[in-house]
């Protein structure tokens, strides 16, 4: 007696017992049905696994693609961190012409007074313009420890220069006073001819 293999059935080669394509073994009797190769049961279970493989291949795809997404609608951060000096310099560009302030001047000194006693005076100077420069210094001495100073020195009036100062060395209040121009036509000039030597050379201003 032979095994046949009809449709989705296998029968048994022994007893003839109609079997379910996949069974390994009859169920009546017990014989080994692995010999019988069918051939619609194969090809499903390689469909199923076509089927399968394109189903995780499909979601790992779309998976793929919405974690682009994401990372690209993801906000910047910026992590930098701004000094005092660079706040400063930067509100200078605000208030000047669009070229930029533009730095002239960067230097530090040291001395003793009987006014402040031991000291440190750095300062760095922008022109703005042909009648505006803008000072950032930094003072520190027994009391005071990096006080951050702006300066200003601005030709307002024909013939005289404004001087401020915010806050003064003692760390209260600000400082303005008006000077001549020392004859000098640009603030620049009356600058290095004039006021870095008078005062800045000497220490804080005021």
């Amino acid at each position: 007696m032979t095994t046949i293999n009809w449709g989705n059935l296998v029968f048994c080669k022994k007893c003839g017992y109609e079997n379910d394509d996949d069974a390994l073994y009859c169920e009546n009797c017990g014989t080994n049905l692995s010999s019988i190769n069918s051939p619609s049961s194969s090809g499903r279970r390689k469909t199923n696994k076509i089927l399968m493989v394109a189903v995780v291949v499909l979601i790992l795809g779309i998976g793929v693609i919405a974690g682009m997404m994401m990372i690209s609608k993801a906000p910047v951060v910026n992590n930098t961190n701004v000094t005092n000096e660079n706040q400063n310099t930067q509100s200078a560009t605000q208030n000047t012409s669009n070229n930029g302030p533009e730095i002239i001047d960067s230097n530090s000194i040291t001395g003793n007074s009987e006014i402040y006693g031991n000291f440190k005076f750095e300062w760095k100077t922008y022109k703005n313009t042909e009648y505006n420069l803008v000072i950032y210094s930094t003072f520190s001495n027994e009391v005071q420890n990096n006080l951050k100073q702006t300066g200003t020195l601005s030709m307002n009036e024909p013939g005289s220069v404004l001087i401020t100062v915010d806050p003064k060395a003692s760390g209260r209040s600000n400082w303005a006073s008006t000077t001549s121009q020392q004859g000098y036509s640009t603030i620049e000039d009356f600058y290095w001819g004039y006021f870095r030597n008078q005062y800045l050379m000497k220490g804080p201003i005021h």
